[in-house]
């Protein structure tokens, strides 16, 4: 499944391409996989790094915390809450160029199409 994960319309910045990948993961010694676009995925392992715990411990924590949603969409959030209530002098994710609040206002875009 590919498409554009940003609309290069808005804000007159260019469209970041980012497929949804499907990544196998182990979570309390049990298989699964997360379906995540590759700046979700950096940014994950970016709050792993700066909380100095591995992206499984991370991922598990996520996965204790989260209500009805599924763990992918659960990641989703769980990366855009923290950047989003992170100082505005944060260094910014390599992968995602663009402020996370941004991104959330243009994915609400994609949402309402």
């Amino acid at each position: 499944m590919g498409g554009t994960f940003l609309d290069a319309s808005l804000h007159g910045v260019h469209a970041m391409k980012s497929r949804v990948v499907k990544r196998s993961i182990v979570l309390s010694s049990q298989k699964t996989s997360v379906s995540l676009e590759d700046p979700f995925w950096e940014a994950l392992k970016e709050i792993a790094e700066r909380k100095s715990v591995s992206l499984s411990k991370l991922l598990g924590q996520i996965d204790q915390g989260r209500t009805a949603s599924n763990l992918s969409s659960a990641i989703r959030v769980f990366v855009l809450s923290y950047f989003q209530t992170k100082p505005l002098d944060r260094k910014p994710v390599s992968a995602v160029k663009l402020p996370p609040s941004v991104i959330l206002e243009r994915l609400g875009d994609l949402d309402r199409r």
